[in-house]
């Protein structure tokens, strides 16, 4: 691999977690109630993901000061969270192994820029990862139960034979 080669990598990776939001609001455009609920998730994924690294507080493998507050940590990598949030949400709303592939590409592009720079450990972007993937998966299921709930019917202890008050 040339320079340019690696520039581009660093660029996709680093904005990864921006492309593959762009990839799932385009993705659902046609499904608006997918797509409001989706950008609600992104922005409590990103808000959980300063939650946990406040509460582990593991610092990143280089150390550097450039970050300010919770992202002055590593664990779990925000960028690895925010693409399995994204591509487990898109995946479980569409089940379209195409989308599947193009997201899983972007996000090893993202996951190897965020190790390549010494942003992250293989552990905080492993966790990250599967913090995501947990998360779009609940985020997921919530929704569903918001686009479609279910009707509940009260619990009957009878035995299944209907019982009339009034009758007794």
């Amino acid at each position: 691999m040339n320079v340019d080669s690696y520039a581009a990598i660093d660029i996709i990776g680093f904005y990864g977690p921006v492309i593959l939001s762009i990839i799932t609001c385009l993705s659902l455009i046609k499904q608006l109630p997918y797509l409001l609920l989706f950008i609600i998730g992104i922005f409590f994924n990103s808000q959980f993901n300063s939650v946990l690294k406040s509460i582990i507080k593991e610092p990143r493998p280089s150390n550097v000061s450039k970050y300010e507050g919770a992202q002055q940590y590593g664990m779990p990598s925000g960028h690895a969270q925010s693409v399995f949030f994204s591509l487990t949400f898109l995946y479980l709303v569409k089940n379209s192994y195409w989308l599947l592939l193009v997201m899983l590409f972007f996000s090893a592009l993202t996951l190897y820029q965020r190790w390549n720079t010494k942003e992250h450990t293989p552990k905080q972007l492993l966790v990250g990862s599967a913090v995501g993937l947990v998360s779009g998966y609940a985020w997921f299921k919530l929704s569903k139960y918001i686009i479609s709930p279910r009707q509940f019917k009260p619990y009957n202890n009878t035995g299944g034979k209907e019982s009339n008050p009034a009758k007794i």
